[in-house]
């Protein structure tokens, strides 16, 4: 690969993109929502279901809450991504986030992907980079589980971003041990 520079803005709908992109692609946070979607509807389901086997006269309060379980289960991810979104859009605000937005100018080559921002340098080998993620909005390049190098696509030319995709899905690929 020839030594290659290019230069973006980064904004701060930057980084909600980047934490809503994170939050959706992290086991935990999946984890946590699959649970929270499921554990009160099912509670609720089963408490509506023994009330109606031991006091029938009750159906009407047992179709209630087996009414709102369902509501549970079919609206909580949607409530769940907007409050996540408020959320980070208040935590993105409620501190100076000065040295990492503004522009940019990365340079990258066979070994390294370095970036120059207004809050300094960083440089990063292509070997240590665990992971690819993208939306339509940012590519995602996974240093570690909380760890990210964010490239929004809107700024970064196709042939740039496909470059950059490549050869960190050569890196990734590269890490996997062999399946014996």
């Amino acid at each position: 690969m020839e030594k290659l520079q290019f230069r973006f803005s980064q904004t701060e709908d930057d980084l909600i993109a980047y934490n809503l992109l994170f939050l959706g692609n992290s086991t935990t946070h999946q984890r946590g929502l699959r649970i929270s979607r499921l554990i009160l509807p099912g509670i609720a389901l089963c408490l509506a279901a023994y009330t109606m086997l031991v006091r029938p006269e009750r159906l009407p309060g047992t179709l209630v809450i087996s009414v709102l379980a369902i509501a549970w289960f079919l609206w909580w991810p949607a409530f769940r991504q907007s409050t996540a979104l408020n959320t980070i859009r208040r935590m993105v605000r409620e501190r100076s986030n000065e040295a990492i937005l503004g522009e940019h100018v990365v340079t990258i080559d066979d070994q390294n992907i370095r970036c120059e921002y207004p809050g300094g340098v960083s440089e990063v080998r292509w070997s240590s980079i665990i992971e690819v993620r993208e939306d339509e909005r940012v590519l995602l390049l996974y240093l570690s589980s909380i760890h990210t190098l964010l490239f929004p696509k809107d700024r970064v030319p196709a042939e740039i971003l496909d470059q950059i995709r490549s050869r960190a899905a050569q890196q990734v690929v590269a890490r996997k041990p062999a399946v014996i």
